[in-house]
């Protein structure tokens, strides 16, 4: 069984808690899918972090580009307009990410975004990919492999103990946070098995 091609917006890869859940996964479940995005969807991340923090040195973007690259395992370089597969969504911004898409035959699109993840159900239907919102997508790894998403979870714990040892990071309430609910109460579960 090969695995399943996922293509990454830039609104997942922008969220660090996103991204890192994504990566280590992705790590810890190896051959269950594999990542790829556009240079346009890491243009459009570090552009969006260097919006959000104008005096952040240099390395804090370079070290957010050099990690998406690193852990992707393929970049979608040349795509054009899907003419048998058309946009649907509302804004015109999100045709590259449909475009890249179609071109490189993911079977599913991770996003956050509402031009994605508000389209009707025969909409969806009518596309050649899936739509996942990362709470769902998370949910499903943890389906498909729970002893992964408990791994990762341990590794999180002890990477965020170390760095705050007074306890400072509750990894359910970042989930949370980061508007991926079933997920965190998951995590919450896994958590308490560890």
């Amino acid at each position: 069984m090969s695995a399943t091609q996922v293509f990454v917006d830039a609104n997942v890869l922008r969220s660090r808690t996103l991204r890192d859940w994504l990566f280590l996964l992705r790590g810890e479940a190896e051959g269950m899918f594999a990542l790829c995005a556009t240079e346009d969807v890491i243009a459009e991340v570090v552009y969006t972090l260097r919006r959000e923090k104008p005096s952040a040195p240099g390395h804090l973007t370079r070290r957010v580009h050099d990690v998406i690259s690193e852990n992707l395992d393929y970049r979608v370089e040349n795509f054009e307009s899907a003419d048998d597969a058309r946009y649907l969504g509302k804004d015109p911004n999100d045709e590259h990410v449909h475009a890249a898409a179609v071109s490189a035959g993911v079977d599913i699109v991770l996003t956050a975004d509402k031009g994605f993840t508000t389209l009707t159900q025969d909409q969806r239907d009518s596309l050649p990919y899936e739509i996942y919102h990362p709470d769902e997508f998370f949910m499903l790894v943890d389906g498909s492999g729970p002893q992964c998403v408990r791994n990762v979870a341990k590794s999180q714990l002890d990477y965020w103990s170390s760095r705050y040892p007074c306890g400072g990071v509750n990894l359910v309430d970042v989930l949370e946070r980061s508007n991926c609910p079933g997920f965190a109460e998951r995590l919450r579960w896994h958590l308490q098995e560890i």
